[in-house]
This record gives structure tokens, C-alpha cells and sequence, in this order.
């Protein structure tokens, strides 16, 4: 018996789409999201590091220089400490937008493979299966 697939049901591709991408994009986000939360604990420690510069003439200081505030971090570096003060928070927060994001993508992804292939399947071009039937073995053999 030969069978061929002449369209597939978007609502199913979508909801299975939805449902496998998101525990596929789950690895990667969680990778990005500790990266991403290293990298802002790295960029803080840097950041508390610059100190302010100050010029002084006969023990007494002419100028103070902040560098943060001369090349206008101070912005950037108030965002981070916002950032890397709670950093399970942070963590779960960027894993569950990049997991998001990726199913997302990846739903829509596999919509459209679906609308490609029912548009496909319509010209004649659809998968087509054959189905026989099982031998089984008898017990004495």
C-alpha cells in the first residue's frame, strides 16, 4: 500500500514545534546566560577598579580626575552593579528570555517548513510511504 502526505496541519506543526524547541534551546541559553552573567561579574570587578586620578604639586592636589565620569561609565557602571547584585536572578531572567526567544524562532521556523511543504505536496511532490504488512514468525518456526 502506497500513502502520500499531501499536507500537514500547521496547529500541530506549531504546537510540537513549540514544545521540542524549547527543550532544545534550553542548553545554549544556559551557556549564554552563564557567560553572560560572568562576563558582568568580570566587567564590575573592572570597573570598581578604576580609581579616581589626582595631580598634586607640594602635597596639595590641583586636580582630581574620575574616569568614569570622563569617559561617561558611571551610567554603565550603576546598570552592572544593578545587574550582579542578584545573580541567580539575573541568571534565571536571561536563561528564560533566551529560551524564549529560541523557541520562538524555532516555532516559526518549522511553521514555515510546514507551509513549504504543503505547498509542495500540492504540486506533487509530497512524501510518500509504503505500507505492507508484518510477517510474524509462527511459533514453530
Amino acid at each position: 500500500m502506497r500513502y502520500t502526505v499531501r499536507r500537514i496541519n500547521l496547529a500541530s506543526v506549531a504546537r510540537l514545534g513549540c514544545m521540542l524547541s524549547g527543550l532544545a534551546a534550553l542548553p545554549p541559553a544556559l551557556c549564554l546566560a552563564w557567560l553572560t552573567v560572568t562576563a558582568l561579574q568580570r566587567i564590575q570587578q573592572a570597573l570598581l577598579q578604576v580609581k579616581p586620578l589626582t595631580v598634586s604639586l607640594l602635597g596639595q592636589e590641583l586636580v582630581r580626575i574620575n574616569l568614569l565620569d570622563a569617559f561617561r561609565l558611571q551610567p554603565l557602571a550603576n546598570s552592572v552593579t544593578q545587574w550582579t547584585q542578584d545573580l541567580f536572578l539575573t541568571f534565571g531572567s536571561l536563561t528564560l528570555i533566551l529560551v524564549l526567544i529560541g523557541g520562538l524562532l524555532a516555532t516559526v521556523s518549522a511553521v514555515l517548513i510546514g507551509i513549504a511543504y504543503n505547498l509542495l505536496a500540492q504540486a506533487g511532490w509530497g512524501l510518500t510511504l509504503e505500507l505492507g504488512d508484518e510477517q510474524r514468525p509462527r511459533a514453530g518456526q
